[in-house]
């Protein structure tokens, strides 16, 4: 069981994995222009909309419950944006085996994992903040609703939920209040009133970010953007993009609808309607562009070579995320870890750890699998994607170069 929590919004502001937020992609890669969004300059935004929402609502919630989920819901966010945790859920899923470098073939379907920021992000944070104290009560919504800002889990084809493991039961399994709930991994509205609002506080900041970006980048043009969002809103008198984006994030926060009976908070037509045009067109023009599409592809190709290497190598990986992987294979009952890799009074040994974990995958691949493998491969992959999503965009790209250049760019 984690530890129950008592943290303040400045403890999350001054945390590490908060203040790496800066330097990982929202839209366009930071490094490009300095007046392109970041993850933390995102995260401040979602903060900012979210008590925007409670005074237009005239909510009477709990703001500092608020503040922490509306501050900590990206911060397991992958470098590069959406486009590293697409990577890492393919390589985690097994529909990316890295050039049949993964036995993933060799592996039963009850070891098949996947990776979402959203469950990561809570899983951070717990790793993060375990050691402060409050009740219980207030732990698990901060949890759910940092899980609950954005689906946790993706579709197929045909738009049907995925259902793998994305890491999700093994922390609601330290919360009975999550656990007891039926289906949770499939239902995708936050418990609590503050979650809702930081989830659609996120949609509205996504889109004036977008927005915004788009216009910095000059991939779409001022007037071209203000004929668009004029079927919705009535613009006739504005003359640049800034207040053009004040103009959409204060509709789409004026056209909130809030049920109190039934505990629903969403757009209404109208604001549903400019939310919807903004998103497609974002899509087409920016996210399927000729920029985008190359950045993805060097930026992916740059996170399986990272991952490669780490995965043949293991004693790359620095101690702490060696000492991770000794726990949660632990906590996956295989005690055969602590005999193998602790001296006589019980310290990990990490490189010890690392030859473990080699030595299990080498078996898989070679047919020659043993019992318990396919629970240390399994956790021994979710912990290197962990330990790339921490990255930002820089230090992904100076570890690639370390690794394949031997110099550091």
């Amino acid at each position: 069981m984690y530890n129950t929590i008592m943290i303040s919004l400045t403890d999350i502001i001054v945390s590490k994995p908060f203040q790496r937020l800066k330097g990982k992609t929202q839209l366009f890669s930071p490094a490009s222009n300095d007046h392109y969004r970041n993850r933390l300059t995102h995260s401040l935004e979602v903060y900012a909309i979210s008590n925007s929402i409670v005074s237009r609502l005239d909510l009477n919630i709990d703001l500092n419950l608020l503040g922490i989920i509306a501050l900590a819901h990206d911060l397991g966010h992958t470098p590069f944006g959406h486009e590293g945790e697409r990577t890492l859920n393919a390589i985690l899923s097994g529909e990316d085996d890295l050039g049949g470098l993964l036995p993933h073939n060799c592996c039963k379907k009850e070891i098949v994992q996947g990776f979402k920021h959203n469950i990561y992000s809570a899983k951070l944070f717990l790793r993060t903040f375990r050691n402060n104290t409050e009740d219980d009560e207030k732990l698990y919504l901060i949890v759910d609703g940092i899980i609950k800002h954005t689906k946790p889990y993706y579709k197929d084809k045909n738009s049907l939920p995925i259902v793998i493991d994305y890491g999700l039961g093994r922390i609601t399994s330290c919360f009975s209040q999550l656990n007891s709930i039926e289906n949770y991994h499939l239902k995708i509205e936050p418990i609590s009133t503050e979650g809702r609002i930081v989830a659609i506080a996120d949609e509205i900041a996504q889109r004036c970010s977008d927005f915004s970006d788009s216009m910095v980048s000059k991939l779409i043009m001022f007037d071209e953007f203000k004929e668009l969002v004029s079927k919705c809103l009535n613009v006739e008198n504005i003359s640049n993009y800034r207040d053009l984006e004040s103009t959409i994030r204060e509709s789409l926060i004026n056209g909130l609808v809030y049920d109190e009976k039934d505990n629903y908070l969403k757009f209404g037509k109208e604001a549903q309607s400019l939310n919807d045009s903004i998103e497609n067109c974002i899509k087409k023009r920016i996210q399927e562009s000729y920029l985008i599409r190359t950045d993805d592809s060097k930026n992916c190709h740059m996170i399986r070579q990272v991952f490669k290497a780490l995965y043949k190598k293991p004693t790359q990986l620095d101690d702490a995320s060696l000492v991770n992987i000794y726990s949660d294979i632990y906590k996956s009952h295989v005690l055969q870890i602590k005999t193998e890799c602790t001296d006589e009074h019980g310290n990990i040994d990490t490189i010890k750890v690392a030859y473990f974990v080699k030595s299990a995958c080498d078996r898989l691949m070679n047919n020659m699998e043993q019992k318990d493998d396919g629970k240390i491969f399994k956790n021994f992959l979710a912990n290197i994607s962990f330990y790339i999503a921490n990255m930002t965009d820089s230090f992904l790209a100076k570890k690639y170069h370390k690794l394949y250049n031997g110099v550091e760019e």
